[in-house]
């Protein structure tokens, strides 16, 4: 077959191992504290450099305050006219698609 390429052991990357091993990461609070447990886990390990612990870090830093943004919406949104606060728990906060 012309243009195809049978993926053996020998011509996969390195990189394509690597994502191939990765386990779904729930997107939640959870899967973002777990992701970077074991990322410092991995960077302990020498299996992954500060570069790349630093790249996840600043991605989990922007997740982090797109969160709050939107807990800081909710917050004001739930406010009374009176201003007292309406004590019910919004829905969860997906944090992906």
């Amino acid at each position: 077959m012309q243009g195809y390429t049978l993926k053996t052991e020998h011509n996969v990357s390195e990189k394509e191992k690597v994502k191939a091993s990765l386990p779904k990461v729930v997107r939640t609070s959870a899967g973002l504290r777990e992701v970077l447990f074991d990322e410092i886990d991995r960077l302990r390990k020498g299996e992954t450099n500060a570069t790349n612990a630093n790249a996840l870090a600043r991605l989990s830093d922007q997740i982090c305050t797109t969160i709050h943004m939107e807990l800081e919406v909710h917050r004001h949104l739930a406010k009374l006219p009176d201003g007292k606060m309406v004590l019910k728990m919004p829905e969860p906060l997906a944090l992906g698609g």
